[in-house]
């Protein structure tokens, strides 16, 4: 049998949230799945895979106690990677934190807005992902 590897869980997730899929039961699955992957869980999922279930989550609708605790662990394992992130992801990434409202991710905010900042000139972010 095939084992889903950390893109595919993330490619998975994302279409059953485009789909406005509401089974809870699906995503704590996908969710439990990513926090037993092989090279640290969460933390083994590369920038654009993180951005991706960040996104899906929060699209997701689930109950407060179980948003919060994927979210918290998205933004855990985002701290040491946020300059690979490319425009699009922190959009994604920054709005699903923000519209989930998890708590104490000032530092990993601190950290987006310097890679935004220092990127502003170059025409790497457009006016939307900016706004958002």
């Amino acid at each position: 049998s095939a084992t889903l590897g950390a893109s595919e869980l993330a490619q998975l997730c994302w279409a059953f949230a485009a789909l406005s899929h509401r089974r809870v039961e699906t995503y704590l699955a996908v969710a439990d799945k990513v926090a037993r992957l092989p090279g640290n869980g969460w933390r083994s999922l590369p920038a654009r895979d993180l951005s991706m279930m960040a996104w899906s989550f929060a699209n997701a609708v689930l109950p407060a106690g179980a948003e919060t605790h994927v979210m918290a662990a998205v933004a855990e394992a985002t701290q040491t990677k946020v300059a690979h992130f490319d425009a699009q992801g922190l959009s994604n990434l920054s709005w699903s934190l923000a519209y989930i409202r998890v708590s104490n991710c000032g530092p990993l905010f601190k950290d987006i807005a310097s890679v935004v900042f220092q990127n502003l000139g170059r025409g790497i972010f457009s006016a939307r992902q900016l706004s958002n």
